[in-house]
């Protein structure tokens, strides 16, 4: 007990600390010295030319997410355009965010003969907007004036759809599927692949948004739990817990109130997933 209590209070200490000054001596323990060093290096890189190499030869979706990562300026405005898009519900203002997003990005300087036709052929689609032929000479002489007056002409209802399927589709590689159900259903089959699994919501605002993000969460475990549970528990799916949806109120000057409310809802979702061996 006294060593708990000791740990406990070096915690505390360090609750809402400084960041830098936290990582700092982290930092030192985390370093590596001589062969060592080397040796997780070497496997680092190694790890890491396999991954790219692959992704290079799948040309697949994969291929067309490490083009346009959030690194560039392009993978920024597609990730906002798939953010939002399929949350408006009306044609005009889905139209004027597709032409401000897209006229803002240099599609162009993504098109190489190395890369995957699938990068390419999406290139394309985002330079020329899928509508307008015999544009390569314009384009090549003014991309930005010729993007710009395309974009200020897609009101036509297919490109809104084709975005919107392509902004789905693009989705669907973060997200298995709109329950637990669906998503074990579409999960990597293999021997030792696991996953923990994440209903996607909003901090709960209100008792009843706790309450139904709790039946929510426990729903999830019942469809877990119906999957044969493997005999090493690491190997067993998980469901990944957001505090701040079983309660309205999570933050520091409620701790009472949290306590009090929110722990006994996790301790059932907790004894719920231990007897489904999960």
């Amino acid at each position: 007990m006294e060593r708990e209590a000791v740990l406990r209070g070096r915690i505390r200490r360090l609750h809402r600390a400084e960041e830098q000054a936290s990582i700092r001596p982290l930092l030192e323990a985390a370093r590596l010295e001589g062969a060592e060093a080397e040796r997780v290096q070497a496997l680092a890189l190694r790890l890491a030319e396999g991954a790219r190499a692959r992704v290079r030869e799948e040309q697949s979706i994969a291929a067309l997410l490490q083009e346009y990562d959030l690194g560039s300026e392009e993978g920024v405005l597609l990730m906002c355009l798939a953010e939002a898009l399929l949350r408006i519900p009306d044609a005009d203002t889905a139209d004027r965010l597709i032409a401000d997003r897209l006229a803002r990005g240099r599609w162009e300087a993504h098109l190489e003969g190395d890369r995957p036709w699938l990068v390419n052929a999406a290139t394309w689609g985002l330079v020329l907007t899928g509508r307008w032929l015999r544009l390569e000479e314009r384009l090549l002489r003014d991309p930005d004036a010729v993007l710009g007056r395309m974009l200020g002409r897609l009101g036509e209802g297919a490109m809104r759809v084709l975005l919107r399927r392509a902004m789905a589709l693009l989705a669907s590689q973060f997200v298995l599927g709109r329950d637990v159900a669906e998503a074990l259903k579409r999960r990597e089959k293999g021997e030792g692949v696991c996953y923990s699994f994440d209903c996607l919501g909003e901090a709960a605002r209100t008792a009843a948004d706790a309450q139904a993000y709790f039946e929510a969460y426990m729903g999830a475990l019942e469809v877990l739990a119906a999957v044969p549970a493997p005999a090493d528990l690491r190997l067993a799916h998980g469901l990944s817990v957001k505090l701040s949806a079983l309660h309205p109120r999570y933050e520091p000057t409620q701790a009472a109130r949290v306590r009090r409310e929110l722990l006994p809802r996790l301790e059932a979702l907790a004894q719920r997933a231990a007897r489904a061996g999960l």
